[in-house]
């Protein structure tokens, strides 16, 4: 257990009584990242950006974080895009024109056969990160699946796919 004067050395647990010149707060910080307070603190505590908490008056202490910090984290994330370009096709999408399941889509992604697209697009539930995929390259995969499910090649029967056997029409030898 932290005795109280450990817990006042750990950082941001001191609570001062007036924001420091270099801190904006974190409703400020949300606005400059795009998101929500709550991201905000989320993404700015998984970055270890630097804190410290101040409380003005009766209210309870406020999370003030590095100006320059949120400024850089800020040039870094990808803009929000409200609205998609007709050349581009969401996951479910182009799972649904390829008939495959949303994993095989992300396999086909990192073997190279269709190029994955992330960007922060503003939906329902918010600002996101998500994967998009170019229409063409789903179109061209889907006409190249209908080709080969559909060509006239002869299938294996499955004893000669599992044993790798090979059968040959056997004819009587001529003596």
């Amino acid at each position: 257990m932290l005795t109280d004067k450990k817990k006042l050395e750990r950082k941001g647990s001191v609570i001062l009584s007036a924001p420091p010149s270099w801190a904006i707060p974190t409703r400020e910080a949300a606005r400059i990242l795009g998101c929500n307070p709550s991201s905000a603190r989320e993404l700015l505590h998984r970055k270890r950006v630097r804190f410290c908490r101040v409380a003005i008056g009766p209210c309870p202490p406020t999370a003030y974080w590095d100006r320059g910090s949120v400024r850089r984290l800020a040039k870094k994330r990808r803009p929000v895009i409200s609205d998609l370009p007709e050349r581009l096709v969401n996951t479910t999408e182009a799972a649904l024109a390829l008939q495959v399941s949303k994993n095989t889509l992300c396999r086909y992604a990192r073997t190279g056969y269709l190029q994955k697209i992330r960007l922060r697009t503003r939906g329902e539930d918010g600002a996101r990160l998500r994967n998009y995929y170019l229409r063409s390259e789903v179109e061209a995969m889907k006409a190249r699946r209908e080709l080969i499910l559909c060509s006239p090649v002869p299938m294996p029967r499955p004893r000669e796919r599992f044993l790798g056997m090979k059968t040959e029409a056997k004819t009587p030898k001529e003596s």
